[in-house]
Parts: structure tokens; sequence; C-alpha cells
């Protein structure tokens, strides 16, 4: 994602600005993208771009509360420049909301997403106004970090924005901040479910459904990865024999990590990781809750919480064999022809161990 600080020539973009020009109106009728973002970040692939113009599907949220607005545009290479633009043709105003883009103002701020690889073909845009009372609160937020035209900004920032940002409820900024429910939504609890339905507004395309499985997934890989560091550390303290990250190569495997002791025993782990605080709802799969019980190597539970950028911090559950025994024998009593695919529990339910600082790069880490 990246923050950019509108300008003129930007708010030219829109039907109501374009219209409401001085002596020396600008004939510009596009978003600059910077090129220093947009290609040499985010994507490095239009450099060899054979054609010029990229049609995308655009997602407009804002001002305010204002709800999703879709169109249809093309991303272009500016002529005689290496930047590109947003381009395509004037947005006017919804024909049931004439004055929604009637705030925004230079200085004002856009949130963007892209989508698609290796080229995007989603864009996804927050227009944050200074002017609209419903975005005060963000506008300040974000423009105490934008310092530059156009920079990149990480989920987990964003994600502490919202916290802080004193917003409405319906707040369409704040489907962001639905990174626990996204988890559990694409897992199948049907109480996320409702509860990112009631969140993301009151329209959410299958495009942006897919940006959320895939920040959910991303979220899942950045735990794992602290963990393969916290386990390499331990390996180089001679505190663990080996490891493994047996879900690097096979993704249905039913655990994520195997672990040798030093006297040559194994342990499976399985690493369930948020965003948010320890007390968010861990979900367990069948297979997982299978392969507990049917091991005959210990299945631990690493719970990644408070997850950064570069940090987390990780509680231990171990030997979840009893509880998984425990919870199939329960499932065993729905009627015939009837399965649960995955559970979710709170964490106070199970047994785990005191917190462990996590961090991206190898420090020594208490084991």
């Amino acid at each position: 994602m990246a923050l950019k600080r509108l300008t003129h020539s930007d708010l030219t973009f829109f039907k109501c600005y374009y219209s409401a020009q001085g002596d020396k109106p600008s004939k510009q009728k596009a978003l600059n993208l910077n090129s220093n973002i947009l290609v040499d970040v985010l994507y490095p692939e239009l450099k060899n771009a054979t054609g010029d113009k990229l049609k995308v599907t655009l997602y407009i949220y804002g001002p305010g509360t204002e709800d999703v607005h879709t169109l249809q545009r093309k991303i272009l290479k500016s002529k005689g420049s290496k930047n590109w633009r947003l381009n395509g043709e004037l947005i006017y105003s919804p024909e049931d909301n004439p004055h929604r883009y009637d705030c925004l103002y230079p200085g004002d701020i856009a949130l963007m997403g892209f989508n698609g690889e290796p080229i995007p073909k989603t864009v996804y845009i927050d227009f944050i106004s200074q002017r609209d009372e419903d975005d005060k609160s963000l506008y300040e937020e974000l423009n105490n970090i934008l310092r530059s035209p156009m920079q990149t900004v990480t989920s987990s920032q964003l994600h502490d924005i919202i916290e802080r940002a004193d917003l409405p409820e319906l707040h369409p900024v704040k489907r962001f901040a639905l990174d626990t429910e996204l988890i559990a939504a694409v897992e199948g609890e049907a109480e996320a479910i409702l509860q990112v339905y009631r969140h993301t507004g009151r329209q959410m395309s299958s495009e942006e459904l897919n940006l959320s499985k895939q920040r959910a997934d991303d979220i899942g890989r950045q735990g794992e990865d602290l963990i393969f560091r916290y386990l390499d550390g331990l390996r180089t303290q001679g505190l663990i024999h080996d490891f493994e990250w047996v879900s690097s190569e096979n993704a249905i495997a039913p655990y994520d990590f195997q672990i040798t002791e030093k006297d040559g025993t194994k342990r499976k782990l399985d690493v369930k990781s948020t965003m948010s605080d320890f007390s968010t709802r861990l979900h367990i799969s069948r297979a997982e809750l299978i392969t507990m019980a049917e091991s005959t190597d210990s299945y631990d539970l690493y719970r990644v919480y408070d997850l950064g950028d570069e940090s987390g911090k990780l509680r231990i559950a171990c030997d979840m064999k009893a509880f998984a025994k425990e919870i199939l024998d329960k499932l065993q009593t729905l009627p015939t022809g009837v399965k649960i695919d995955s559970i979710s529990c709170q964490p106070e339910q199970l047994e785990f161990y005191d917190p462990i600082d996590l961090y991206a790069e190898n420090e020594e880490q208490d084991g």
C-alpha cells in the first residue's frame, strides 16, 4: 500500500474540481503515480511492460464515510516522463450523491492499495479529506508520517493508526483493521463472517475479498518467519539440535515446523499468528486436531501475537494431544454425515507458557 499527498494536478481527475479551476486551468485528467514507488518498490515488472496502458478496476472509498464507488480506468505511462498516471476519464460524483468529491482539496491524502501480479489489475483508493469531520483524526495521523509526495505504508502501521484515530463506526478505512476477523472469516467462522460483513461497508467485491485473503495469508507467513528466526537462534545456541520449516515446502501440511531436540526426540508445532493481542481466538482445523491426537510426537501450538513488521510476542502451549482427543470425541456425537472442518477457541482455555519476545533479526532470546 502507499500514501500520496494530493496536488492540484491530481485533483483535476475529478469533474467538480476540473470545472472549478480559475484562469489557468490544468488539462490533466489523471492521478500521478510516482515511479519510485509504483515501479521501483511495488511493481518492478512494470519496467519491462510491453504496453503503456493497463486496464484496472478502481474502487474509491471516502471522503469520510462514503461507501465504495466502482469505476474502470487505466494506468498509463506519461509521455516524456518516467512516471505513471491513473487515467481514463474524469471522475464524476455518483448521481445519488452529486457533491461527494466537492470537499477534496490540495494537501489531502490518498491511501492506495494495488492488487494483481505481476502487474496491477485492481486499485483501491481511500480519499482522506482534511475538511471532512469524519476524516479529521485519520488525516492528522497520516499527515504525521507522510514525508514525501508518495511513500509506502505497512499493514501494521495502518493498523496502529486506525487504532489511535477516533473514527466513526462505519468509516470504510476500518476494514484494514479487521485482520483477525478476516483470518477467521477465511477459515469459515460464522461470527467472523458477520463481523466482516457489518464493518466492510455495505459492499465487498470479489477482488477485494481476494486481497483480504492475501493479507491474512501474509500475516500467517510473517508469524512463521519470526518463528523460523527464533528456532534458528535456539539451534545456534545449542538449545535444540535442528528444525525443519515443513509448511514452506508443503502448504497443506497439518503443522508448520518440526523440531529435533538435543536427545533426538521430535516435536511438531503449528504457528497461529495475529496482529492483535493474545486473547484473540485461535482457529484449529480438523486436520490439525487429528494430527495432534494421532501423532507419536508432541504437537505444540505457537501463538504469535502483537505482530508488527519486525517483531512480535510468542506463547507456547505444549502437547495438544489430550485437548485434541477431547474435541474429536465430542465431534463424534454429531449426526451421521455431518462433520466440522475447524474449531475456534479462546487461548485462555489452553495452558500457555510465559511470553517470549520475537525479533526479525536474530538476537539473544529467552528460550
